[in-house]
């Protein structure tokens, strides 16, 4: 009887000790998690999710409320940049192959890249049940450029309301902000879907060089753009501003140089197109922490199960359902505090790497950092404990680089805009290209632009031809003296003031 005396009080010092070792992580993690709440609270950065939620607005000062967003959260089926029939960036040939919209230059005097357009349209027209005949058949006798402008005008009422919606000065979408990451955002996909229109109305504006309209379409779409960046609350809404800010820039690119443009139409463009891209990344990252840390805190048993699942996924990835759930159900019995402490380290971890990722005035990337922030993912990869949320730190983790370069590409095209408006500018005062960059400052440009990729200054390259490069080294970090484009990631990231003038482009 001893002996059985003996393995009871074994079995119940061992519990005590796993009950107050289980007590001394909780209280510990608590502490973790508190001092990690006061540092970044004392930083000025959101903590909780109401500190991410937006105040509320007037309705009518806020862009979100205009009708034609509106009806998006209302009925998204019904709204009408829902059924926007020109949203597709692909249509189908005669041979059932498709075609995607044209990636050329508009040039003064040629309609090569019009007749393109005109070709896009009148298949997307045919193929489309839902799109609305031009009231007005163009007769034979007009130019291309006018019966593009002409077909376009079925949009006019569409992109008037929303000129003059993004003029209001405040936007706070409708969202449901409580459901944290989970809230649905419709905005999103239908705002993804005016590229086809942009493009389209910005080159049929230009090709007839009507300025007027080109500089109110394509103010409205920096606008646009500006209202998304400053409303970030997931990496989702910073992947679609970031696409909609390099779809306007790029436009913009191939078609301004066809417009005649004044110095102070210019001048408008130049502070339109002026965007903080890595100020605005590291501002959504933070909040994705916020709502991430929300949705982690909230979650179920069968949702993080799906999360621990897949390549990057759990130890046991690959294996039974039930092993999944099973490791799900083991983190989320873990004590409290346990679970803030691992979230308080984690996201200090981050938090120090972006940033050190980024110059002190959010003008471009420290040299390196990037690499610092995918082999932290890799060792979180690598070393995953089984009770613990690493591998989705990890899985975050792995896509933050490629943010950061997409931020990077958004600030050097915005970067090169706003030197092309001030190079145009001097131009017009001048009649002559200027010999640097340094000479448009401070008459063009208050200040001349970094490159967003290590800091040096951006470069300025004339050609034979009497056009001219602005560009940035890109992130292979190597002045490859221009070649590249704005999309390419292995070399240059270049702004052309003409076709041809870039030599991957």
């Amino acid at each position: 009887m001893k002996w059985r005396r003996k393995l009871l009080l074994a079995i119940a010092l061992l519990f005590a000790s796993l009950g107050m070792l289980m007590l001394l992580v909780h209280v510990r993690g608590l502490r973790m998690w508190e001092d990690y709440c006061a540092q970044v609270r004392a930083a000025g950065d959101p903590v909780r999710l109401e500190d991410v939620i937006p105040a509320s607005v007037p309705d009518a000062e806020n862009v979100a409320m205009a009708e034609i967003f509106r009806e998006l959260f209302q009925d998204e089926s019904s709204a009408r940049l829902a059924k926007n029939s020109l949203a597709s960036v692909y249509r189908r040939s005669s041979d059932d192959e498709l075609i995607s919209t044209p990636t050329g230059w508009l040039v003064r005097g040629e309609d090569r890249y019009v007749r393109e357009w005109l070709e896009f349209l009148k298949g997307l027209e045919k193929e489309s049940s839902r799109s609305k005949p031009t009231t007005l058949e163009p007769p034979l006798s007009l130019s291309p450029n006018k019966e593009l402008q002409l077909r376009l005008r079925q949009y006019d009422s569409l992109w008037d309301e929303l000129s003059v919606a993004v003029r209001r000065p405040y936007c706070r979408w409708p969202l449901e902000y409580q459901e944290g990451a989970r809230m649905k955002s419709p905005h999103n996909s239908s705002v993804i879907k005016l590229a086809p229109l942009l493009k389209a109305r910005l080159t049929a504006h230009a090709a007839c060089d009507d300025t007027s309209q080109y500089v109110r379409d394509l103010t409205t779409a920096f606008s646009l753009s500006r209202h998304l960046s400053n409303t970030q609350m997931s990496m989702l809404s910073t992947l679609v501003a970031n696409t909609f800010w390099n779809t306007t820039l790029n436009t913009m690119q191939r078609t301004a140089g066809a417009v005649t443009l004044s110095d102070a139409e210019l001048a408008m463009i130049q502070e339109h197109a002026s965007v903080q891209a890595l100020q605005g990344l590291l501002q959504a990252l933070k909040k994705d922490q916020v709502l991430s840390t929300d949705t982690l805190l909230n979650i179920n048993v069968n949702e993080l199960a799906s999360l621990l699942d897949g390549d990057f996924g759990s130890m046991l990835s690959g294996q039974s359902e039930r092993l999944q759930k099973l490791q799900a159900t083991l983190i989320l019995s873990r004590p409290s505090g346990w679970r803030l402490g691992e979230l308080a380290a984690r996201h200090r971890e981050s938090r120090t790497l972006w940033k050190q990722s980024v110059s002190h005035d959010f003008q471009y990337i420290q040299t390196g950092s990037l690499e610092a922030i995918r082999n932290r993912s890799l060792q979180l990869e690598e070393n995953s404990r089984w009770l613990s949320y690493d591998s989705m730190f990890a899985l975050a983790e792995i896509v933050t680089p490629r943010m950061f370069e997409r931020a990077a590409q958004v600030q050097a095209s915005s970067n090169a805009a706003v030197l092309w408006c001030a190079v145009e500018r001097y131009r017009l005062r001048y009649e002559r290209l200027p010999d640097s960059l340094e000479t448009l400052a401070p008459e063009f440009v208050k200040k001349v632009p970094v490159d967003p990729m290590h800091g040096g200054p951006m470069r300025y390259l004339k050609t034979k031809s009497g056009g001219y490069l602005i560009y940035s080294i890109g992130p292979n970090g190597i002045d490859d003296g221009g070649q590249g484009s704005g999309s390419t990631r292995d070399l240059d990231w270049v702004w052309a003031s003409g076709p041809g003038l870039a030599q991957n482009d």
